[in-house]
């Protein structure tokens, strides 16, 4: 039925209901991915007026020879109804969702790659890297990326911070840490953040003027 649609929209709209049908009713998830991912892209088609062998008459009122048994459907020369491509983004938030329900992290992951890299993107694939594909060095990458992109988002600090000290990576450490202090005025509160990152981050020359800075 996405084939009669009359924009991209409403197109999207009826496969995902399809999708939804499949993975929710009939509980076959991998048909439902399978159908959104076929339709990205390319114009909605459907058959029309059913099966070749079950057509009994053809334009102008003659019948029309039913399909020998076997033939290809391309040799049987189905005549197709072509709609319009479904809208992308509706048919990309139906897979997310999928693939979150059929636990496909590196598809959902890919997915989100292919997209726009805003920061909440980037946090999401960070925290598919870091946790059920374990890829914890591509996870701290976006994490840097997305601190720097956003230097007030103090969600992406602290879980840069976190996954910094669970792979005892200093240099991730010491801009995490470089990241919360900007974000925190309160003075006690600095402090607090200088102490641990004199514990955790830093060395030599770097912990001795961060312990004065603390101090004073």
């Amino acid at each position: 039925r996405a084939a009669e649609a009359a924009t991209p929209v409403d197109a999207a709209k009826r496969l995902l209901a399809a999708a939804n049908l499949l993975a929710g009713n009939v509980g076959d998830v991998p048909a439902a991915i399978a159908l959104l991912e076929g339709a990205r892209g390319k114009p909605a088609r459907s058959v029309l007026g059913g099966a070749p062998d079950t057509w009994k008459k053809g334009e102008g009122g003659k019948r029309r020879k039913a399909a020998p048994r076997g033939t290809p459907p391309a040799a049987a020369a189905t005549p197709m109804r072509e709609g319009p491509v479904p809208d992308g983004t509706l048919l990309e938030a139906g897979l997310e969702a999928l693939y979150e329900r059929a636990g496909n992290h590196e598809d959902l992951e890919r997915l989100l790659a292919s997209g726009t890299q805003t920061p909440a993107i980037r946090l999401r694939r960070a925290a598919l890297l870091a946790g059920p594909l374990s890829r914890p060095e591509a996870a701290l990458a976006l994490y840097r990326e997305a601190v720097e992109a956003d230097a007030a988002n103090r969600d992406a600090a602290e879980a840069y911070r976190a996954l910094a000290r669970q792979e005892k990576s200093r240099k991730d450490l010491a801009i995490a840490y470089e990241r919360l202090l900007s974000q925190t005025k309160e003075a006690v509160a600095q402090a607090a953040l200088l102490c641990d990152s004199v514990d955790e981050a830093l060395r030599g020359t770097a912990k001795a003027k961060t312990l004065e800075r603390a101090a004073a």
